[in-house]
């Protein structure tokens, strides 16, 4: 499974690292836009980076939100949602670092109807992936096939 931590990545840098950490020990392909590692100033650098997330954001099975967030995650969002709407299979999760007032949140008519789940701590974010995961994994099986004699 490949997550994509959507995050202010200077703002919110101990807990994407806490949380990229604690998924990637778990086994887990994780893409931390600060990866790119490209101070985003000239308009060259800022498409560029904007290509590597977007391509990030179409590649992965799940979304991290660090929330609070800015203009550049709420485009994130914006992205996976529209894929969600064309039939890609995305699930955003949606986790509030420390004591940050979700209520403004709550009235975003573009985003929380979208949201799956919404963590409340790093252990539950985890847990959570760990079940989407085994989810996943028992729907990727093949099905049991029958025993016995199968006719041509």
């Amino acid at each position: 499974m490949k997550i994509y931590i959507a995050s202010p990545y200077k703002r919110q840098k101990e807990i994407n690292d806490a949380i990229c950490d604690r998924l990637r020990a778990m086994g887990y392909d994780v893409f931390l836009p600060r990866s790119i590692d490209v101070d985003a100033v000239t308009e060259d650098d800022m498409r560029f980076v904007a290509q590597v997330c977007y391509r990030e954001i179409k590649q992965c099975d799940a979304m991290v939100i660090v929330h609070p967030f800015g203009m550049s995650v709420s485009c994130e969002i914006g992205y996976a949602i529209c894929l969600k709407e064309m039939g890609r299979d995305k699930t955003l999760i949606l986790y509030t670092a420390g004591d940050a007032d979700k209520s403004l949140l709550y009235s975003e008519a573009m985003i929380m109807p979208y949201i799956n789940f919404e963590a409340e701590s790093i252990d539950n974010l985890t847990a959570f992936i760990k079940d989407l995961d085994n989810l996943s994994l028992m729907n990727k099986a093949p099905p049991n096939l029958p025993t016995g004699t199968m006719s041509r």
